[in-house]
C-alpha cells in the first residue's frame, strides 16, 4: 500500500502530491529527508531507498523529472509500485503526446494530473492503469497543442463512465462500435549487434514487439496463431492474453483493447558464430603518392537476393593514427562509390556513407582520399592568390564542438521481414452478437537500435 504519490524536479523539489493515507508524516519533511538521502546515494541510482526513519521511497526518473511513491509499509510488494510508476510515467506521455517529461508539462497540466492520480490509486492501492480506460473517466484538456487522432471520432460511439464500470474486462469498455471493423499488427523487432575488431560477435540479440492498432466494435476474440513453438519466458504479453492458450497451443488468443496498444514484447538471443546480415569486409588506409592517403571501405549484404535494407546509413570514424602526417583541413576529401552518397561530418570527425536501398548477397566498395600536410613554401608574388572552390574544413571545425565517434556505427531498416523468423500464421475474430465482416493488416520490419563495429 503506497501513503503518497509524488511528482518532483530532478533537485527532488516536489512539484504535485497527493495523499493517500494518515499516517504519514508532513510532506516537507519527508521530501527534505530524500533529497538528503539521493545526495548520499547520486552516485548510483537504486529506485527503492529506505529511510531511518522508517519511511520507503521508491522512485523512478524520466528526464529531468521523478515519479515517487512513499510507504511506511515493509511487506509490500515493491516490483509492483516500481511497475505502476513506469505504467504512470506512461500514462503522462500519452496524454502529453512527447517522449519525455518537462516540469513544465507538469505545471501547466497539475488539474489533468491530479485527476489522473485519483483514478490510479484509490486508498494507496493500484487501480486502473490502462490510457484508453482513463480517457473515458478523464475529460480534461492537455495544455498544449494536440496532433489529430488517427480515427475520427465519429467512427465510434461516445464512450462513459458506466460502460467501463460494468464490463468484466477492464481493458475494454462495452458499446464500441465502427462502421468498418480493421484490425492492424505490426510485428517490430530491433537488431542489437556488437562486434569486436576481431570479427567476434560478442553481443547479438533481437528485441521484438507485437505493435497493434484495433478498430473492431463489440466484444471480440482474435486468435493468433505463429509459426514456431517458443519458450513463454522469452515473452512479455498484455493482460488480455490467455496464457494457458499460449502455453499448450502456442495460441495467442485474446480480446483487444480499443485503439493503440502493444500485445506482447520478446527478445532472443542468437549464437556468436552467427554472421551479421550487414557484415563489414575491409578497412585499408593506403598511401599515395606523393601526399595522399586513401580509406578503402567495403560491406557485404549477407542475406537472399530478394531481401532489401533500406536507408542505410555507416558512420565511420576517422582512425588518424593511420596518417603518417595530419590532414590538410583546407582541402576537402575526395569520395568515389558506385552507390549511395558520402560525405564528411565535421563535428564529429567522420564519414557517412548512405545507401537508399540495397539487396542481398551484394558487395560494395566506397573510397575517400584525404590530403596530408605538406611543409612546402610557396613563393610569394604579385598576383593575387587564386580562389578557393572547396570549403575549409578547419574554419568550418572552429565553431563546431568536436564529439568524435570510437566505433563504426551502421543503421538500417528491412521492411516485410523478421531477423527472427517469426510470423503469424493466421489471424481469426470472433464476435458472436455482431458477426460482422472484419479486415485484418499485418506487417513485418525489422529495425537496427544497435548495430556497431568496435575498432
Amino acid at each position: 500500500m503506497a501513503s503518497a504519490l509524488a511528482i518532483l524536479d530532478s533537485n527532488a523539489y516536489p512539484l504535485i502530491s497527493r495523499v493517500y493515507t494518515t499516517d504519514i508524516l508532513p510532506l516537507d519533511i519527508i521530501f527534505q529527508d530524500f533529497q538528503k538521502l539521493i545526495q548520499d546515494d547520486n552516485t548510483n541510482y537504486t529506485p527503492i531507498i529506505k529511510s531511518p526513519n522508517g519511511v520507503n521511497y521508491i522512485y523512478i526518473q524520466s528526464n529531468d523529472i521523478i515519479l515517487m511513491i512513499i510507504t511506511y509499509y515493509d511487506y509490500i510488494n515493491s516490483m509492483t509500485l516500481v511497475q505502476f510508476l513506469y505504467n504512470f510515467k506512461d500514462i503522462l506521455l500519452r496524454y502529453f503526446k512527447t517522449s519525455n517529461l518537462f516540469k513544465d508539462q507538469i505545471k501547466d497540466n497539475f488539474n489533468l494530473i491530479y485527476e489522473i492520480m485519483d483514478e490510479i490509486m484509490d486508498f494507496g492501492i493500484p487501480q486502473f492503469t490502462d490510457f484508453n480506460i482513463l480517457q473515458d473517466f478523464i475529460k480534461i484538456d492537455v495544455n498544449q497543442s494536440i496532433e489529430k487522432k488517427d480515427k475520427d471520432i465519429d467512427d465510434s460511439i461516445n464512450s462513459s463512465i458506466i460502460r467501463t464500470t460494468t464490463s468484466n474486462i477492464s481493458w475494454r469498455p462495452k458499446g464500441i462500435y465502427y462502421t468498418k471493423n480493421e484490425i492492424f499488427i505490426d510485428l517490430v523487432e530491433r537488431l542489437n549487434i556488437i562486434i569486436n575488431p576481431d570479427q567476434k560477435i560478442i553481443k547479438n540479440e533481437i528485441k521484438g514487439e507485437f505493435q497493434c492498432k484495433s478498430y473492431l466494435s463489440g466484444i471480440p476474440t482474435l486468435k493468433i496463431s505463429l509459426n514456431k513453438f517458443y519458450d513463454l519466458k522469452k515473452f512479455k504479453f498484455h493482460q488480455c492474453v490467455d496464457l494457458n492458450k499460449f502455453i499448450n497451443d502456442q495460441v495467442l488468443e485474446f480480446i483487444p483493447p480499443d485503439g493503440d496498444f502493444i500485445l506482447g514484447s520478446y527478445q532472443f538471443q542468437f549464437k556468436s558464430n552467427t554472421t551479421p546480415i550487414l557484415e563489414i569486409t575491409h578497412i585499408d588506409y593506403l598511401p599515395k603518392p606523393p601526399h595522399n592517403i586513401i580509406l578503402k571501405f567495403g560491406i557485404k549484404i549477407n542475406a537472399s537476393p530478394k531481401t532489401l535494407l533500406n536507408n542505410i546509413k555507416i558512420l565511420i570514424p576517422i582512425d588518424f593514427k593511420q596518417f603518417p602526417k595530419e590532414i590538410d583541413k583546407s582541402e576537402t576529401p575526395k569520395f568515389k562509390t558506385s552507390i549511395g552518397k558520402i560525405y564528411y561530418k565535421l563535428d564529429q570527425d567522420c564519414l557517412i556513407w548512405e545507401i537508399d536501398s540495397l539487396g542481398g548477397d551484394r558487395h560494395f566498395e566506397m573510397m575517400s582520399m584525404f590530403k596530408l600536410q605538406t611543409e612546402e613554401v610557396k613563393e610569394l608574388g604579385m598576383d593575387p592568390p587564386p580562389k578557393s572552390t572547396t570549403p575549409n574544413i578547419l574554419k568550418l571545425q572552429k565553431n563546431l564542438e568536436i564529439k568524435k565517434i570510437k566505433n563504426i556505427d551502421i543503421s538500417f531498416e528491412i521492411k516485410d521481414l523478421t531477423i527472427s523468423g517469426l510470423k503469424i500464421e493466421y489471424l481469426k475474430i470472433l464476435e458472436s452478437n455482431l458477426n460482422y465482416p472484419w479486415f485484418p493488416w499485418v506487417r513485418y520490419k525489422t529495425l537496427t537500435d544497435e548495430y556497431i563495429y568496435r575498432l
